[in-house]
């Protein structure tokens, strides 16, 4: 008999075929296959097999698809500025990134010269709050900024409440760190304005945090100051943490009446907000059309800060210093009296906007409401969805209507814009497009998209 060891478990028997004739051998490897084929394979996180694809990135590939077989698309489904960054932000990724020190690491916390810009950016509009560099700690983008804010603070069932319709990134990152997210309606019936009475009926005794968005991904509405201090008095009140996502707050339309300012109203406006308890998320993606260079930050308390920068080595390590510089340039230059390149870029997008809505116009007024800043809209597709409701029932039995006619509009007209079931319940009968591309696209994509949903035509089965 020949005798078989293992020199570890789980490894196959080490043998000396030499000693084994051949159908002996074969005899082994067989009966070795079926030994090992009954064990079963580690399993993967349930948070991450139970996490929804975004349904923006299922348009975006099916978009990039049909371009790829030389099909002309228009570009409606995603929140990529179309702008250059600023000049002096290209010049100076590309002379520091040959510089040593940039192509090391750097502090987990971010480069400070960024920090303290970030926090002199802050205090020219909040004076009285006087931020230094240890109330900001930067990120990969807005989205790391986020998910860094959530990992500081939720713990395994603890219910975080966002708004409905809200971008779905929200949801995914609080999944996936054991939290619970809960809904608020945000109202279709008043521009998609805050319904106070949902956001008080939310919460619980587990509710850790409230999560808003001003201006608004998917809508483009903003809170007004008014509204932001009752959200204030609400998370006081039960003491729960506020997070609000700032990252569109200069691309702000400003057409109030009296209404003089150049960005939206934030929760540090608000007189009573909570230092230790309010975290405000922004970046440069969006402002400054640097959606690439991936720079984010969380400003706070000095101890959520320290605690961000420790979390950021588990997961993040570093930023990269090139593209920290190139954003820190960007903020400088645009915070100069004489410079306006986001006013510039702010002014197209309320002239995309415009035009956007003047076709619609023509078309029973598919959006019921005028977008404040941002450069989005929410569409109706109700009047598609009535005409086709039972080829839908028939051909796509529970698909989100809105995700069947993204993929039918993209087939027919080459219009690619997002699903609104991706953004919540409350935005299943519409789409968002986004104002972001160039006049032209915008137009035309918009003309093609009416006369998509106001087809009375109804699809048939093939």
């Amino acid at each position: 008999m020949v005798s078989v060891k293992t020199s570890r478990p789980g490894l196959l028997p080490h043998v000396s075929l030499p000693l084994l004739n051949m159908t002996a051998a074969r005899a082994w490897v067989v009966s070795a296959r079926r030994a090992f084929s009954s064990v079963r394979p580690p399993s993967f996180a349930p948070a991450a097999l139970g996490l929804p694809r975004s349904g923006i990135r299922e348009v975006m590939d099916l978009a990039w698809s049909m371009e790829s077989t030389g099909s002309r698309v228009y570009h409606l489904e995603v929140g990529q500025p179309m702008f250059e960054p600023p000049p002096a932000a290209l010049v100076n990724v590309s002379e520091s990134v040959r510089e040593l020190p940039n192509q090391r690491y750097i502090p987990n916390a971010g480069l400070n010269g960024l920090r303290s810009t970030v926090a002199s950016y802050y205090n020219r509009r909040f004076p009285h709050l006087r931020h230094t560099s240890e109330n900001v700690v930067i990120s990969h983008g807005a989205v790391g900024s986020l998910a860094t804010a959530f990992m500081a603070t939720i713990e395994a069932g603890d219910e975080v409440l966002i708004p409905n319709p809200a971008w779905p990134n929200y949801e995914m990152a609080i999944r996936l760190y054991n939290g619970v997210p809960k809904s608020y309606d945000l109202d279709p019936n008043d521009g998609w304005k805050l319904d106070f009475d949902s956001l008080v009926k939310a919460i619980t005794p587990k509710t850790k945090m409230v999560v808003v968005c001003t201006p608004s991904n998917p809508t483009g509405t903003c809170l007004s100051k008014e509204e932001l201090e009752r959200v204030v008095a609400i998370a006081k009140e039960h003491g729960i943490f506020v997070v609000s996502d700032e990252i569109y707050s200069q691309v702000y339309f400003g057409e109030e009446e009296n209404d003089q300012r150049s960005e939206a109203f934030s929760i540090l406006d608000c007189a009573h907000f909570c230092p230790d308890s309010t975290i405000v998320v922004s970046g440069v993606s969006k402002a400054y059309s640097m959606t690439g260079f991936r720079v984010g930050w969380l400003l706070g308390s000095p101890h959520l800060i320290d605690l961000s920068s420790k979390l950021s080595e588990a997961f993040l390590s570093c930023g990269v210093p090139f593209a920290q510089t190139a954003a820190k340039t960007a903020i400088e230059t645009c915070m100069k009296e004489d410079d306006t390149f986001v006013q510039d870029c702010v002014a197209e997008y309320r002239d995309r906007r415009d035009a956007a809505l003047s076709v619609m116009a023509g078309y029973d007024s598919l959006c019921q409401y005028t977008p404040q800043g941002a450069f989005y809209c929410l569409v109706s597709i109700r009047k598609w969805v009535d005409t086709n409701k039972d080829w839908l029932e028939d051909q796509y039995p529970g698909e989100p209507a809105s995700k069947v006619f993204c993929q039918e509009l993209l087939k027919a007209a080459c219009v690619a814009v997002s699903p609104g079931a991706t953004f919540g319940s409350n935005a299943a009968n519409f789409i968002r497009v986004s104002l972001a591309q160039d006049h032209e696209t915008v137009v035309q994509g918009i003309e093609r998209l009416c006369k998509f949903i106001v087809d009375e035509t109804p699809l048939k089965n093939d």
